[in-house]
Formats: C-alpha cells, structure tokens, sequence
C-alpha cells in the first residue's frame, strides 16, 4: 500500500476523521431566537393558520386551500424548502420556551421551541392547495437539555422521565402535550435569581437548517470502529486519501475485503437504459479499479447515467447508495430506473414526500415479494429471458448488417452489369439516363442477357411481320412436305398413266392363260406382266431379224439345236475382243499374206518380247520369238512397212486375231445353219459380227425370257402354254401384256389411293382447302388437277413455313420480352424500326442496366430496415430491464435475512395493533414498529438520499453498501469522505468547472490549515494542503484514482446557449449539443443594457435598476403565449443583495399561484447548482467598471459556467456596463461579448443560388445539392453540412417543431468498414437523443427522383416539418459566433 505501516495509515486515517468531524463541529450553531430561523409561521389558536391538535404521526396537521389565510406565508416556507433541501427541514415547534436575565435589564436568552416535530409539506401546483403532515414513523422530539442545560439556574435533572413520555406523544399539539410541559416545569428547578423561565404553548411552521448532529455521530461511530479494529484494516477508499495507492493494490484490497470480484462485475453487465459509450465505460471502470471519477459537465445526462449504474448493480446484486449535496439532483432517479427494479429503491431525497413512507412503501414491496419467492421459476425465467434476449440481440445484428449492406451498396463498384454498364449503382443509372433518348423505346421486362433472336432475325421477324399482316391465319393446318407423303411429281404422272393406259376393252386371248391368270395375285401378276413386256420387246425385235436368224431363234424356242446354244453364247466375248482389237488398230493400215489362224500369237509374243526389253536383230542374232515371225511365213507390213517393233507387231497381232474371230464365229453359226459373210475389209466383217452379237443377245434375252414365263406359268398351273416360236411368243406375250396392263392399273389406282389415304390423313389432323383440293384430284386420278392443288399447296406450305417461323420468332422474342414484342407488333409499320433493330443488343443491354437499377430500387428500404432496427432494439430494452429485474430480485431476495424477514412481519403486527394511533397503548405499538422499521430497511438494496440524510438515516456501519454513487460531487465537500466508508467502491460524480463547496462555514481557511499541520504533520505537503474545506469530494477522488470518464453530450440547453461554457470552459472536449428543436422556439439569447448604478460592495452589492429591469421583463414574458407552461429563474452572478430585492420586487409583482407553477427561483449561481429551468435571467450587477476587478478566478468561473448553463430554451443577460468598458480577460466580457454576437435569428440560414450541376461549399456533392434543390423548391429551410455529436449530417430540414436530418448516400466518397459502423454507431446515438434520420441513395435519386423522395415528404409530415414554416434568412442577416472568442483563463486557473 503506500508508505508505512497498516498501523501507521490507520492512525492516520483516524487523525484525518478527527480533523473533519471538527470541521463538522465548527458548523454547528445553536439559534436561541426562534426569529433567526429562515423562516417562521405562527400556527394554531389566534392565527390564521389552523390546526388540528388530535393529529398523529403519518397524519394531517394543517390543511390549507388557495384562498386561506396565511397560505402565502406557508407557500413561501415550502418554496425556501424545496429551493434547499438538502440544508434545511420543516418542522412543527411547540412549546415556545423564554428564557431572561433576572437583573433589571432582562435580556433575553432563550426564546425558542422546546418540542419539535418533522412534518411533510405538500402543495398541489394546479390548486396551491397545502397539506402539512406529521412524519410517519417520527416522533416529537425535546430539546431541553440542548437548549437549556448550557444556562446557569436551570436544573434539568428531576425531568428525565417527562423529556421520554414527551418522545413518546402523537404528535406536538394536543392537550397531553401541554400537561406534560407543565409536569416538566414542575420537575425542573429554576433559581429565579439568576434567570426567568416562562413556557408558551403557542405551536409555528419553524424553517430551520439542518443540524450536524447526525454527522458528528456518524463520525463518532466510524472512529470508534476504527479504534476498535484490532488489525488496523482501513476501507481502501479511507487509506487512499492519506497515501497514494496503486490501482492493483485497490483491487488486492477489494478482494480481501470480500467485494464482488472485478471480472464479476464487469461481465455480461445489463444497461436497461439507453447508454452511450462513456456511459458504460463507467462500470467498465469499475471492473479495474475501487472507483471512478466520472465528469459531467451541465446537462450530459448524469442523473440518467447514475439510474442506469444503478440498476445495473442491482443485477450484479450489489448493495447502491446514490446520494448528492444537491437534493435536486436526485429527486428523479428512482422514476428513471425501469420499473421493474423500482421497487427495489428507496429515495428519500423528495421533500414533498414522508422519508418513512417512501420506506414503509419499498420494504412492503420487497416483503410482498419474498413471500411469494420460488428460486426454481426465477432460475427459469431468467435462463428464458437470457435466450429471448440474446435472439433479440442476433435479430439486431442481423438487422445492422443488412442495413450496412445496404448502405454499403450504393460505393459498391459492379465489375459489369449489362453490356457496357458498370460502377456504381448511381454511375450506372446515370449512363441509363445518358442513353434513354436512343434505347428508351425498348420496354421491359427482358429475360436473358442477350437478346434471343439475332440482327437478322430480327429483320426477319420485322419482314414476317409486314408481309404475314392480313394472311389468313394457318395455325393448326397440317401442311407437310409432298416428298414425305406422296411421289415424285413424275411418278404420280406416270401412275395417273397406268392408271389411264387401262384397256377399255375386255380382255381377249388364250383361254388357258385367261384361266391360269384369272386368280393369281397381284405381285405374281406384276412379274409375269414384266416377263411379257420384256417379251413383247424381245420378238418384236427377232422378228425383224433375218429369215436365217429368225429361223434359228424358232429352232432354238422350239429345241432344236439347243446343244449348239451354249457355243454362240461364248461368241459375245469372242466379239467383244476383237472389236477392241480393231478399235486398237484404228486407222493403221494393216496387210497380211499367208497368215493361218493362230499365227496373231506368233505376232504378239515378238511384241512382248521387245515390250519386255528385247531387240530386233539381224539375221544371226534373232531372239526366238522374231525367228517365230520370220519363220511364219506370214507377210505383213504396217503402214506399207515390215513390222520391226513391238507397237507394228502388236497391230498385225490385233489384225490376225480379228480375222481368227470371223473364223470362229462363221465356223459356229455354219451349224446353226446362219451364213456369215467374210468377204471384205477387216473392218466390215468385225461390222458383220457385231451385228450378228445384238442380234444373238436379242434371241438369248427371248429364250431367257421364253423360260422365266414358263416357270411363272408352271408354277401356278403345270402344263401352261408354251410358245416355240417367235411368232408364238409375241403371242402370248401379247395376251399377258393386256391382262398385266389391267392388273397394273388395278395396282396404280391402288397406289394412288394409298397415296389419297397418307395425305388425307395428314390434312386430317390440320385441314386446310389446299389439303382438301390436293385429296381430290387423287381421288379422280386428274394429273392436271394434281399438278395444280400440288402448286397450291406448296404455297400454302409457303405460307405455313412463314407463320411458322414468325411463330416461333414471337415465341422466342415474347418469352424473352412480351412488351418488346407487342411494341414490335402494333407499331410494325414505322419507319424507326430498322434502325432500331440494328442497335437491339445495346438497347438490350440499356434496358437489362435500367431494369437492374430499377429492381434494386427500394425507397423503402432504409425506413424499413431502420424500423425492424428499432423494434428489436426496443425487445433487447424489454428483456434486458426485465433481465435486470430478475437478477436484481433474486439477489435481493436470497440475501434477505431471516432477522429482516421477523422484523418485517413485526411491522405489519405493530400497525396493525397501532390502528388509528389513539389507543392506550399506541406510542408503544409506534415505536415498536419504527424499531421493526430499521431493522427490515436492510433489506432494501437502494437508496437515494442528500448526503445530509445519509448521516441521519444510514447505520454507520462499514461496508454497508457495496456502491456509493455520489452525484453532484464537485459540490460535496470534504467532510463527505464518510461515504468512503459505507462501501469498498464509489462512483463520484461531478464537474470541478461548476461550483465547488465554500467548506469555509464556522473556520478560515488559515484554521483549516493550522488544524491540518496539527492532526496531520506526518503526511506529505501536497496531500496534507488537499484536505481543506474548500476541496471537494470530485476533485480530492479525481487526484486519487487518476483515470477521468468524460460525459460530453449534452441534453439541456439550446446550442447557442450551451455554446458559450463549451468554449469558454470546456474547450479542450467540447460540449455536444444533442437537444432537438424547431423554428418556433424563443430566440435563445437576449442582452438588455440597463441605465442602472451599482451599489455597495462584496455580497451587499446590488443594482435597483436591473432588479427592475428583470421584474418587468418576467412579468411581460408571463404575460406571452410564447412562454405558457415555461418556468424561470433569476441567478445574480454577484451580490446576495442582489438576489433579495430581485426577490421582494418579484413577490411584488407576481401572484403567489404564477411563482408557484412557473417555479420561480431567484439565487446565486451555487444555488442553482443540479438546477435548470426553461428561461433564466442573469444580472451582472455591477456597473463602475472602475470599481472591479476582473473574474478570472477559478471559483469566478465555476459561477458563471454555471449560471450560463441552467437555462433549457432562453437565457437573458442583463447588464448596466458596457462592452467596451470591460477589461478583455473578464469573464463578464467574455459572456456578454458572447451574448451579443449571438442574439438574434437563431434559425441558420439557407445558401441560395444552388446549382445542380455545379459543385458549390459547403455541399459534399452535387447529389446533396440536387437533394437541397428540391428541398428547398418545395418551400422548406434546409442547412447543409451541420455538425452534430462530431458527425456531419448532409442537410437538416427545419419546420417550426422540429428538426429532420436528411442523408444523402451517394457514392463520391467511400469510407472504410470501420468508419462507417462508427457513422452508424454514431447516428443511433443521435437517434437516441432524438434526432430523426431520412437517407436517400443517389441511384434512387437518379432513377427517378420523385419517388425516391415521397417518403421523406411523408416522414417530414410526419415530424411536424412543413413546408413555408420557417421564414427564410439570407446571409446578410446571419450573425455567428465567429465574432466572438472565448478569453484566456490559464493564469485565474
């Protein structure tokens, strides 16, 4: 710890708490004169005030209506009390005692109230109805021995047991009161030498300030513990205060002392209030160290930041002390706290409230709830509601990440999004908009990222579509191909001919073959006929052969010489080659003597011999193969020359073997009796031959054919005709060629009806007239008409294919783009659309980028996701408050003791017995029950109370709490370090800039000092000079535990006002104004110049002609409609004078009922400390400049941040020096320069001559200024780029209610993830402090800026923002603050 040892510190410490209960001491003050009380009224019989003397604590004492008498007398003793609370109370005296010298002169000693009783003063601020109680659970006190025991000749002694039956009266009036009074004068012994003592029963409403008894007890109680300790353990917050501590070794000490471990406390904590982040650093501090110092400056929300503390320990299930020097400050934080946990809390600090009450009433509910407390279904409900909260909790991230998202879109860059269209969403609506004039003709909605049908497609579908209009229309006609359906056009012919080539006569001719082929089947039939045809060929032809080749073909059908048949078939190859013999000699002349058959091998072995390389020699040197040749005896010459090479001997070769071929032939047919004739040239004998070859493949096609016919014929009946002769064979050739003929036209009408049938089916499923035509000309087997119905039905078919394809172009084009079609369609004929056509696919691409733009299109989608925000941030408040409710009950509850429990059902049993108090034994039952009382108020876990009242109404023991929470602390000074020792943490509260205690009451501070040397020598200088009574709790902890939370948003005072502590003051963090309001508010600053003198000096100093001043202006603003329902307050930043006859002018000039309801207040700026009101009037007082010294002391400026900082909509400055009369580093120049500079149009003005397309300051962007444009076009007041809780908001939109911030997210600049949450966190915090946001995202704008607006004209309707609300200001007109600076203070600091 610090230096030393643990005896040495305690000893210390001790001698440190001696050194402050004296201080307490020196400010006690006895009053001998009941006339030097604040304030008295005189009560009872002869007044008009009366009394009812039957009343009992709890009870009705006096009761007064508006219009009674003495109710003015009474109303300002309950204005002097609710003005100081926390140093003065209201009792009801009696028994007025007066004590005189008994020499000649009979001075007057004691003329005072022996019996007092604490009362409840009520007054309803509509009616001005008063109702005085007497304090439940109080009890009329005696105070004989304080008042008399010090004089000589009074005996006090013999009155012992009367002083306790008094204690144990009803209350101060009645009869019995005075029966005893007389029984105590009986008792007392007065030697009438020395003194006179007479007592009067005469009872009065006595103001007094509150004693110091209560803490001098305090004080006696902790030394004696300290004293008694037999360790010497100090609490850690003592210690610290005369040695410095580390902050480990305060936490060590924590945990010794049996504190709620820090990482306890700190974890999963519950704010059930909404919090900023200084807010809950503070429990975060907490976590690290014995204390925090937290600083609030005016109106930053400390009393909401102490309730929301507070509730949060209770879920911890730590004990809280909230208390303050101001009873002002604490009056409201129980009704801030969640009312769940309300109960919890005893507050104490209401003047208009029994304390006894206020805690019958919260150790009554906790009872109520013990008796019906079951561990298990709290257990449960906790766990249910830890999961309720953390699905509400997900719900709002998911919720912050969509709307993240969808801020986060509008700089999201899109890589491509049709076509050409890329970057942002803005830049690709505004490269839509650039080319709708070219590709606005093509409506949406389109399907595909492409189009479906190509450039020339869609010409063709444009040509379909012009040259189809009128067509009748083909859809479900059945129009194949005639190639799939019927014959070629030729075939058909030729079938229709067959079908005409019918005999038209009956057939005649054998009756055998009639017979054997009247039966027959048709394919059988077919064949036969083939045979015949063939036949019918074959003997035309024989028969105009030769008679000596006829007369072979008729021996050879009749079977004559069939054996030589084989032989004259083997003569056509025979022919054949020598024909190509003859061809190879062509025009050579070949001549040949004495050639045999056979010699042509001779010839052609020489010529293959040369072919093969051998020569032609002489004589001598011949090859066999030339001596072969020239051994022949052959005599040839080729071309008149002897053959000698291989081409000549491969031509006689040719020329012998020709003429071996005429030889064989005339040799064959010689037997078949058929002369050939050999005489002539080469050439016309081969002629010969290959005459006679036709003629024999004519006989062999005869006789084949002959023969097939037979075998058909015998196979359907044996022993058929059978024709031997040509003669015959055209015969019968002929009958079957008739009966074939009439059989194939059976077959053609057969084929031609099949062909009837197929098509006919074809048109069946799809009739058409073309089908219908075509069907019937095979029906009448009409070629014309065939080929006609043929032609019109491949126009149709033409006509078919056309729709067809124009069908499934639609089908394609309007599956794809239905409105693109149906454009295409009934516009068909203007002249646009070939050039259209041919830019479709950029168009394509425009229309998919608009329609893009316009589906992520949502106005709505920021409202929406804000309010979805909104609703699970209002369930995580609900189950958080009743997650806090049920920690904070079942830790109260579980640590209820069994005594609290016995003492709690006492009471009840006490008050019951008590009745209505007028029983025998009701003092006994009364105090029984106020016992009960303290021993069952344990159990509350909160209290909220005036330091003041902690030292009359807490058990001074250590630790009693685990918290205490000092508000207000800068105004608490050091002989509130008792609270030290009440818990092992502390919270404190406070603003050294405010004012500080004047500690001073009852010493000097030269005293101060001497005592301090004295008592504490041993400690150093710079702690030990600390300790004086002008130091203040705030700053004594802020210089022990270092670390410093700052509260920076303020809440109270319209910006201008606020304006002038934050820069004066609080320069280094300045203040942030977060209060809304509209147009039509009061102008927020006034400075009167007063023709007015000061006089006197110090506190007596005082000007006539500002109180004046300040009355007139009061009384005419009373007057105003604009100030209905406002309150004020009048502060003299000098003189308590001043404040006096402000006061007696005003109580002059205002009714009792307007003071009452307008809350009045006239004081000093300490006075007004944790005050506020809607409109405050400060007078400066003086007004000979040579006769003051500047304020630039440090206690100067705490006064005048103070009074500058109470007023919430109006602060007058009033003031008879001028500007220029005042010395610049006073602070006076300082706030009326401000003043001056800031009155006047409160309402910013509005920049003019915005262009849309030109960037202007302070706009960010063009969006913003387009946004402003239309604002403003439609009659509102609009501000760009103001400043708000260090974020810059785009435009504010004020009416005469209200204010509306309007965002416009654009995508000129992108920020950073972390920058943006931080953007977002910041404006939920404005939000919360009431602000109300409207963004609208450039692509909306730029897509259609009318609609992307509506729902701000709907939200600012909605605010109460209407258009032409606010008269519009120019620049001329505008006066800033830039006019004025604030002073140096460095050398008053």
């Amino acid at each position: 710890m610090g230096d030393g040892s643990d005896a040495q510190q305690s000893d210390q410490v001790v001698r440190l708490l001696g050194f402050l209960r004296e201080l307490v001491r020196s400010r006690s003050e006895v009053v001998n004169d009941v006339d030097r009380h604040p304030g008295v009224v005189w009560v009872g019989k002869s007044t008009p005030v009366p009394i009812r003397s039957a009343a009992g604590a709890g009870q009705v004492v006096v009761q007064l209506d508006a219009t009674a008498g003495g109710h003015e007398a009474v109303s300002r003793l309950i204005d002097d009390l609710r003005d100081s609370p926390e140093t003065l109370e209201l009792v009801l005296a009696n028994a007025l005692v007066t004590v005189r010298d008994a020499d000649g002169e009979g001075d007057t000693l004691i003329r005072e109230h022996l019996v007092t009783h604490q009362v409840i003063a009520e007054r309803d601020d509509e009616t001005g109805a008063i109702r005085i109680t007497l304090g439940a659970g109080t009890a009329p006190m005696m105070h004989d021995t304080h008042l008399l025991a010090p004089l000589d000749g009074i005996d006090l002694s013999g009155a012992v047991t009367t002083r306790s039956r008094i204690t144990e009266l009803a209350g101060p009036v009645g009869g019995a009161l005075g029966e005893l009074i007389d029984t105590w004068y009986e008792q007392i012994t007065v030697d009438t030498d020395i003194v006179a003592l007479e007592v009067d029963m005469r009872p009065a409403l006595v103001l007094r300030q509150r004693g110091v008894t209560a803490s001098l007890a305090f004080y006696d109680a902790i030394l004696a513990a300290l004293r008694e300790s037999a360790d010497g353990d100090v609490p850690i917050g003592l210690a610290q205060l005369v040695a410095p501590i580390e902050a480990a070794e305060r936490l060590a000490a924590l945990e010794r002392s049996g504190a709620l471990p820090a990482d306890e406390l700190v974890r999963d904590a519950l704010y059930p209030l909404p919090a900023n982040v200084e807010q809950r650093d503070v429990l975060a501090q907490l976590g690290v160290d014995s204390g925090v110092v937290v600083e609030g400056p005016p109106g930053t929300g400390k009393t909401h930041t102490i309730a929301n503390l507070t509730a949060a320990l209770l879920a911890k299930g730590q004990r809280v002390l909230v208390t303050s020097e101001k009873a002002h400050a604490l009056t409201v934080i129980r009704d801030m706290l969640p009312v769940e946990v309300r109960d919890l809390a005893v507050s104490i600090a209401d003047v208009d409230r029994d304390d006894f009450d206020a805690m019958v009433s919260g150790v009554a509910a906790i009872a109520e709830r013990k008796a019906g407390h079951q561990p298990r279904v709290v257990a449960a409900e906790i766990t249910d509601l830890l999961d309720k909260r953390d699905q509400a909790v997900r719900k709002r991230e998911r919720a912050l990440r969509e709307l993240w998202t969808a801020r986060e879109s509008e700089t999201e860059i899109h890589e491509w999004v049709a076509g050409d269209y890329r970057g942002t969403a803005a830049e690709v609506v505004r490269h839509c908009t650039a080319d709708e004039r070219r590709f606005g003709w093509l409506p949406g909605p389109l399907e595909g990222i492409a189009p479906p049908l190509d450039v020339a497609e869609f010409e063709r579908l444009l040509e379909l579509l012009t040259g189809t209009a009128g067509t009748a229309s083909r859809l479900g006609q059945r129009l194949p191909d005639l190639a799939d359906v019927l014959p070629d056009p030729a075939e058909l012919e030729h079938i229709c001919a067959r079908i005409a080539q019918r005999p038209s006569e009956p057939m005649v001719g054998s009756g055998s073959l009639l017979s054997i082929l009247s039966d027959v089947d048709s394919p059988r039939l077919v064949r036969i006929k083939d045979v015949c045809d063939r036949l019918a060929v074959a003997s035309g032809e024989v028969a105009g052969f030769p008679p000596t080749v006829v007369d072979m073909a008729d021996r050879l059908l009749d079977g004559q010489a069939a054996h030589l048949w084989s032989r004259v078939i083997g003569l056509s190859p025979l022919i054949a080659e020598a024909a190509e013999r003859d061809r190879a000699i062509g025009g050579h002349l070949v001549s040949v003597d004495g050639a045999r058959p056979g010699d042509s091998t001779i010839f052609a072995a020489a010529a293959d011999h040369l072919a093969g390389g051998g020569r032609w020699r002489g004589r001598l040197l011949r090859s066999p193969e030339q001596r072969a040749v020239d051994e022949s005896g052959v005599v040839a010459t080729v071309d008149g020359r002897t053959p000698a090479d291989e081409a000549s001997l491969r031509l006689v070769a040719h020329h012998l073997a020709v003429h071996d071929a005429v030889g064989q032939v005339q040799k064959v047919l010689a037997d078949l009796h058929v002369p050939v004739d050999n005489s002539g040239s080469r050439s016309a004998q081969l002629n010969t031959l290959v005459r006679l070859d036709n003629q024999l493949a004519w006989i062999s096609d005869l006789l084949s054919g002959r023969d097939q016919l037979v075998r058909e014929l015998e196979a359907i009946s044996p022993g058929g005709p059978r024709p031997r002769s040509v003669a015959q064979v055209a015969e019968v050739a002929l009958a079957a060629g008739a009966i074939a003929a009439t059989n194939d036209a059976v077959l053609a009408e057969h084929d031609l009806a099949g062909c009837a049938y197929r098509l006919s089916a074809e048109v069946e499923q799809g009739p058409s007239p073309e089908g219908d035509a075509l069907v019937s000309a095979l029906a009448n087997a009409d070629p014309e008409a065939i080929r006609a119905a043929r032609r019109e039905w491949n126009t149709a078919r033409d006509d078919l294919a056309a729709q067809t394809a124009l069908d499934l172009l639609t089908l394609r084009l309007r599956s794809k783009a239905p409105e693109f079609f149906a454009l295409l369609r009934d516009t068909v004929d203007d002249p646009a659309w070939p050039g259209r056509l041919r830019d479709v696919a950029a168009a394509w691409s425009w229309r998919r980028a608009y329609t893009w733009a316009e589906e992520r299109s949502d106005p709505t989608l920021e409202s929406r996701l804000q309010a979805e925000l909104d609703e699970h941030e209002a369930d995580i408040e609900q189950f958080t408050a009743r997650l806090t409710a049920a920690y904070a009950w079942r830790a109260c509850l579980d640590r209820m003791t069994v005594a609290e429990v016995q003492a709690l059902q006492s009471y009840r049993d006490h008050m019951i017995n008590l009745g209505k108090g007028s029983g025998k034994h009701a003092n006994r039952f009364r105090a029984a029950a106020r016992a009960a009382m303290e021993q069952a108020q344990g159990a509350v876990p909160a209290w909220i109370m005036s330091i003041s009242q902690v030292a009359e109404t807490v058990d001074p023991r250590r630790d009693a709490f685990d918290v205490v929470i000092v508000d207000e602390a800068s105004q608490a000074d050091i002989t509130s370090s008792f609270l030290l020792w009440l818990a092992p943490r502390v919270i404190v509260v406070g603003d050294d800039r405010q004012c500080a205690p004047s500690g001073l009451s009852g010493t000097t501070l030269d005293d101060a000092f001497a005592k301090l040397d004295s008592h504490l020598p041993d400690l150093p200088h710079y702690l030990r000079d600390s300790l004086t009574p002008r130091s203040s709790l705030f700053s004594l902890l802020r210089s022990r535990f270092g670390h410093l939370i700052r509260l920076r948003e303020h809440f109270r005072s319209m910006p201008e006002i606020i304006e002038f502590s934050s820069r004066q003051f609080y320069s280094g963090a300045p203040l942030l104004p977060v209060r809304q309001f509209g147009a039509d508010r009061l102008p927020p600053l006034h400075s009167v110049a007063v023709d007015g003198t000061a006089t006197g000096q110090g506190a007596s100093l005082i000007n006539t002609a500002e109180a004046a001043a300040i009355v007139e202006t009061l009384t005419t603003c009373l007057r105003d409609p604009a100030y209905v329902g406002l309150d004020f307050g009048v502060i003299a930043l000098q003189g308590t004078k001043q404040v006096d006859e402000i006061t007696r002018r005003l109580r002059e000039a205002v009714s009792d009922e307007d003071w009452r309801t307008r809350r009045i207040r006239v004081g000093t700026p300490p006075d007004f400390q944790g005050d506020e009101r809607h409109v405050i009037l400060l007078s400066m007082v003086v007004s000979d400049p040579s006769a003051i010294a500047p304020l630039t002391r440090a206690e100067s400026q705490r006064r005048i941040n103070v009074a500058a900082s109470r007023a919430m909509d109006q602060m007058w400055l009033f003031h008879s020096i001028d500007l220029e009369q005042l010395k610049p580093n006073d602070l006076r120049s300082s706030i009326l320069g401000y003043v001056r500079a800031n009155q006047g149009p409160t309402i910013a003005p509005m920049p003019t001559d915005v262009s849309d397309d030109q960037r202007r300051q302070p706009f960010s962007s063009l969006f913003e200024q387009q946004v402003f444009n239309r604002l403003a076009g439609r009659g509102y007041h609009v501000v760009p780029s103001v400043t708000v809780n260090n974020r810059v908001i785009d435009l504010v939109v004020t009416g005469s209610d209200a204010r509306m911030a309007v965002e416009c997210d654009g995508d000129s600049f992108r920020t950073t993830g972390e920058q943006a949450r931080s953007d977002m966190e910041r404006e939920r915090e404005l939000r919360r402090c009431g602000w109300e946001f409207w963004r609208v995202r450039e692509s909306e704008f730029e897509l259609d800026p009318e609609r992307a607006l509506v729902g701000l004209w709907e939200a600012l309707d909605r605010r109460g923002v209407k258009p032409g609300s606010v008269t519009p200001t120019s620049h001329g007109e505008s006066v800033t603050a830039a006019r004025w600076a604030p002073i140096d203070l460095t050398a008053g600091e």
